[in-house]
């Protein structure tokens, strides 16, 4: 998740690949999505990643699938 709407708008226009109506669109989509998100947490997985440093946010989203895994794999070992 973007870390706030600025921040996408700068990012989507830095970009260069959409015209602004495109645009308009993405950023109404990513409001709704990010409040919706919100007001969800907890019935979410219960992380929300922000995506304020892009290496930070691959770095946690690896090591939060790779926990995931972990704990996935301890159930089906106790399971057996």
């Amino acid at each position: 998740m973007p870390d706030n709407i600025d921040v996408l708008n700068q990012r989507l226009h830095k970009r260069g690949t959409d015209n602004e109506q495109d645009i308009q669109k993405r950023l109404y989509a990513a409001r709704d999505e990010i409040t919706k998100c919100l007001e969800n947490q907890n019935s979410l997985i219960g992380y929300i990643i922000v995506n304020k440093d892009l290496d930070l946010a691959q770095d946690t989203i690896m090591k939060l699938v790779e926990n995931l895994n972990q704990k996935e794999l301890l159930s089906i070992s106790v399971a057996q």
